[in-house]
């Protein structure tokens, strides 16, 4: 039996639609409302195997880390919601994008304090940049992988509506579902690019993360209420 990596104690999959904050709106509706109650249990079992370090890991326009003062904020989605990472924000403190920043969001709604840092991932980022980042992950940690699925999959989608892009999206949601990390580690960015996916690059970096290893799959949500898929899973050691 394949031994889960000390490095790793569990991972949960969440997407990042700023609504997920109530301050933001959305409404009382039905698929939102199961979209957050997901996510809320997700980074609870996440947080339940008691990490050492919680690391968040995004879609980011370039491979960046971020850790104590670095801040991020929803002002621009209409409500001042800000999060920090653990530690004083200074004057020079890195600006989280969007999907660190509801990942933090997540985090913080869980009564987190421990530690976290966090690491931005372009969906085009090359397999060896993504096993070199994987080595990295050292400590008895846990991974909350945040990211997004295909943006054009219908006439409520932000772009165009696209074939391909419920396809791509039912493959992710399987693979999630059924704990296979060599699935995701080889999405096509280039096809994850053109359906304005941005999950890709986390979902990856996990799936090299977890080559090989055996874990207990849970797919608590794959939907689209928007137009943009979302998937929320689980997977635990075994």
């Amino acid at each position: 039996m394949s031994q889960y990596p000390a490095r790793v104690l569990s991972v949960a999959f969440v997407p990042h639609p700023p609504v997920l904050v109530p301050e933001l709106g959305g409404g009382p509706l039905t698929e939102l409302s199961r979209v957050r109650q997901a996510c809320a249990a997700a980074v609870s079992r996440l947080l339940a195997t008691g990490p050492d370090v919680v690391w968040v890991v995004g879609d980011g326009p370039l491979e960046r880390w971020y850790g104590a003062g670095d801040v991020g904020s929803l002002a621009s989605f209409g409500r001042a919601v800000t999060v920090q990472m653990a530690g004083p924000a200074g004057p020079d403190g890195a600006v989280l994008p969007l999907s660190l920043t509801v990942g933090a969001w997540l985090l913080d709604q869980a009564g987190y304090a421990g530690e976290r840092l966090a690491l931005s991932v372009p969906g085009t980022a090359q397999d060896r940049q993504l096993r070199e980042l994987a080595a990295e992950f050292v400590g008895r940690g846990a991974l909350l992988v945040v990211g997004d699925g295909s943006a054009v999959r219908n006439a409520e989608a932000p772009g165009p509506a696209l074939h391909a892009a419920v396809r791509f999206d039912d493959d992710v949601a399987a693979a999630l579902a059924a704990g296979d990390a060599a699935v995701l580690s080889t999405l096509d960015p280039l096809l994850g690019l053109q359906l304005q996916a941005q999950g890709v690059g986390p979902w990856r970096l996990a799936g090299h993360c977890l080559r090989d290893v055996r874990v207990s799959a849970d797919l608590l949500y794959y939907g689209a209420p928007f137009g943009v898929a979302y998937c929320v899973a689980t997977w635990l050691p075994v």
